[in-house]
């Protein structure tokens, strides 16, 4: 088993962890608006189909696109983080986007689109994204 495979793993099984507990607290508690759960949550479950379903498959995975699924994982991380940390302020602007809040919004569409290639495959982006809807 190459340092790769033990690697993603590793991740795989502690940001199942880190969701399973999450779940556990935000079911229990008030203490996440719902947006915010959801940012969190979604953003958790990308990170772990980034481990988990390599961007070129697990026979081609190397140490490069090992980096790419890791900045995935980074970004829709911080942008869940951004929803949690500037909650209020979105709420309070809604109508009125910042340049971050576009940039935020684009990168988790596109991450969105991402995680859905790799799980489910290409014809539901072409259903999803592609095709007009009536």
């Amino acid at each position: 088993m190459s340092a790769i495979v033990r690697f993603r793993e590793t991740a795989v099984l502690w940001l199942g962890v880190c969701l399973t507990l999450f779940v556990i607290v935000a079911v229990m508690t008030l203490h996440f608006q719902p947006m915010v759960q959801v940012a969190i949550f979604l953003a958790i479950s990308f990170s772990i189909a980034f481990m988990k379903k390599p961007i070129r498959g697990s026979e081609k995975d190397g140490p490069f696109w090992l980096a790419i699924d890791v900045l995935f994982s980074l970004l829709i991380l911080g942008s869940a983080f951004y929803i949690w940390d500037d909650y209020m302020n979105l709420v309070y602007r809604a109508g009125v986007p910042t340049i971050l809040d576009n940039v935020v919004n684009i990168v988790g569409t596109l991450l969105t689109l991402e995680v859905t290639r790799r799980t489910v495959g290409w014809p539901m982006i072409y259903n999803g994204a592609i095709r007009p809807h009536k």
